[in-house]
């Protein structure tokens, strides 16, 4: 998704993972939709690597 327009335009991806009964979301923010992804699959990794570890993860609001 585009937030904004013209040559430097941000796109923002966003994951949605099930893994353990627990859904992962990951997001991500670049002017590369193709990086944007990848900082979205990276960050869902990050999160069940810290489930692994025992660590607790921060609560993420929904958005309406």
């Amino acid at each position: 998704r585009s937030l904004s327009y013209g040559a430097d335009a941000q796109g923002r991806a966003t994951l949605t993972v099930s893994h353990g009964g627990r859904e992962l979301i990951g997001r991500g923010v670049s002017t590369d939709i193709v990086e944007a992804s990848a900082f979205a699959a990276l960050e869902v990794v990050n999160r069940i690597e810290r489930i692994k570890a025992g660590q607790a993860l921060p609560l993420v609001a929904k958005s309406a």
